[in-house]
């Protein structure tokens, strides 16, 4: 599971805005005040699952002004993490949503082909030998 640490900081007006989406989101964060060149703003951190970056980033920038020097988005990976909590997450996350490029569909949908299923191999290496048997009796 690959995290992503979101990060933002947002001006004194849209704080609310994305507190609401991290809420929405059922994501933990930490929220402190910092002050940007003697403005008040809203710093936020957050673990947030790979898949669910782009789509929180999205719901954030509905209601934040980037244009604003004081609002700004930021995203690192994370190496390791401890977060049962964020492990939760990942996890609803990655049942509820389809891969997100064709490729990882592809790869999800043939993984079930991966393991041997006994009983078809069995079945298969039956009727192989029934037609090996009757193709040399054709011919004798």
């Amino acid at each position: 599971m690959v995290l992503k640490k979101l990060e933002v900081t947002a001006a004194k007006n849209q704080i609310e805005s994305v507190q609401e989406v991290l809420k929405n989101l059922e994501l933990s964060y930490t929220y402190s005040t910092v002050k940007i060149e003697n403005e008040e703003c809203g710093a936020f951190s957050s673990l947030v699952p790979d898949k669910l970056v782009d789509r929180a980033i999205e719901e954030i920038l509905k209601g934040m002004d980037l244009r604003l020097k004081e609002n700004t988005i930021s995203v690192y990976n994370v190496d390791a993490h401890v977060s049962s909590h964020v492990d939760r997450i990942a996890e609803r996350i990655v049942e509820e949503s389809p891969p997100s490029n064709p490729f990882e569909r592809l790869v999800e949908t043939t993984e079930k082909f991966t393991r041997i299923n006994k009983d078809l191999l069995i079945m298969a290496l039956f009727a192989t030998f029934i037609a090996l048997a009757g193709l040399f009796l054709e011919e004798g």
